[in-house]
């Protein structure tokens, strides 16, 4: 029974995961110019992105704008999959293609309105089929038994949002969000006495929420400006199917026949603050330097029921979670002097998840850092940015299916936008 419930509590770290696992957001997951700069552009950010990344922003940049924009991120988590066995390995490599459309139209000299429907996280795993024969106790379970090591996890978010400039230095903005979250997972839980081995899947897990809400402000002192946004937590249900099939882990044979039931699965998404400046050296150079809390601590807790087989297995409807709030440090700087311009960001992120809950399906129980660059070629009055980033997190842990290792998490993310003025 405590090994369902190690596996439960996994599952609540991808639930409350918004990008590539657990207490590791990356710092954007859209936008080429954002990312170029680590997201360190609270204080700065104008026109339609101002929808998602400070909607005081909304005041400035051009009168009506759209803003589209496809960011593929190519992601490995590697890590020890097996019980009683520390062999590393390293799963497929996963595309994530995020994606924003937003749109900005100035409504008055002081108020300007905005849209957009973006992705504001994914994760996708895949360890493959496993294959324990080289786990002591559990020899007989192997490829043929099926058991499976994966996770697929979208959150979208529908934003509607307004900005409002008090005067010509300082502006607010307030957006609405509508978030929507879908999930299938599939992992495995160890049992003892007798060694058992037990299949478990969630598939079909959807979410809808449609409280929640994200506060900003902006402040241009001329030659530096600052930036602060906050967004409220998100509560969801969600909703699927829950499988288990055990087999026994001295020759693989079925001991409990495979089960599916409805399952609802209750979290938090965490609410969070960021605060940027910017200050301009000269002309052509701007510095950036951002901080932003994820507050992670709020999953105090994850709940699970189901009222058949799947809940007579796991025994239990409430985990508790051992998580620490997520600081990241952003710094970056752009220089126009030259023809293209030229972007250049730096974050370090420090871990929330405890070593005593790693595994090799969600961000490695480390600190993480990720690195971008980028520019833009302007077509008239619109513009093509683009940007790459690459970053990761590494650290050795506990999993809690039973054994012990070094996990890393790295990705590489391409980032194109465009935009129009209309």
């Amino acid at each position: 029974m405590r090994s369902i419930n190690k596996l439960i509590a996994a599952i609540a770290l991808i639930f409350s995961a918004q990008a590539f696992g657990a207490g590791f957001e990356k710092t954007t997951t859209f936008s080429a110019e954002n990312a170029a700069l680590s997201n360190a552009t609270t204080s700065v950010v104008q026109g339609a992105d101002a929808v998602l990344f400070n909607p005081a922003g909304l005041v400035r940049g051009p009168d009506r704008e759209y803003s589209f924009n496809l960011s593929p991120a190519f992601s490995t988590f590697t890590g020890p999959t097996n019980v009683n066995d520390t062999s590393s390995s390293t799963g497929d490599q996963q595309i994530s293609p995020l994606f924003g459309i937003l749109s900005k139209y100035k409504l008055t000299e002081q108020l300007s309105l905005g849209y957009g429907i973006f992705s504001v996280g994914g994760t996708a795993v895949d360890h493959g089929t496993l294959d324990f024969s080289g786990s002591a106790g559990y020899t007989g379970v192997t490829a043929a038994n099926g058991v499976k090591f994966t996770s697929d996890l979208k959150i979208l978010e529908f934003t509607a949002a307004a900005g409002y400039a008090i005067n010509e230095q300082f502006s607010v903005g307030l957006g609405w969000r509508a978030s929507f979250v879908s999930a299938d997972y599939e992992s495995y839980s160890p049992g003892t006495g007798p060694a058992t081995i037990t299949d478990v899947k969630l598939e079909g897990l959807k979410a809808q929420d449609f409280g929640g809400f994200r506060l900003g402000a902006q402040y241009d002192g001329g030659k530096w400006g600052a930036g602060f946004t906050y967004r409220t937590k998100v509560e969801f249900t969600a909703k699927g199917d829950a499988t288990t099939e055990t087999f026994l882990g001295a020759n693989g044979a079925t001991v409990v026949a495979s089960a599916t039931d409805d399952v609802e699965a209750e979290n938090v998404l965490p609410s969070a603050f960021d605060l940027a400046f910017h200050y301009d050296i000269d002309e052509a150079t701007r510095v950036f330097v951002g901080y932003t809390q994820h507050n992670y601590s709020e999953n105090e807790q994850f709940d699970l029921t189901s009222a058949g087989a799947f809940a007579a297995s796991s025994g239990v409807a409430t985990i508790p979670q051992d998580w620490e709030n997520s600081e990241v440090y952003k710094l970056a700087v752009e220089y126009k002097g030259w023809a293209y311009p030229v972007r250049v960001g730096y974050a370090y992120v420090a871990p929330a998840t405890s070593k005593d809950k790693a595994s090799a399906g969600y961000t490695a129980p480390g600190p993480g850092y990720n690195f971008g660059v980028g520019s833009s070629y302007a077509i008239g009055d619109s513009a093509i940015d683009y940007a790459l980033e690459v970053g990761g997190s590494s650290g050795d842990g506990d999993a809690y299916y039973g054994t012990s290792g070094d996990f890393s998490t790295n990705y590489t993310q391409l980032h194109v936008s465009y935009k129009l003025p209309w």
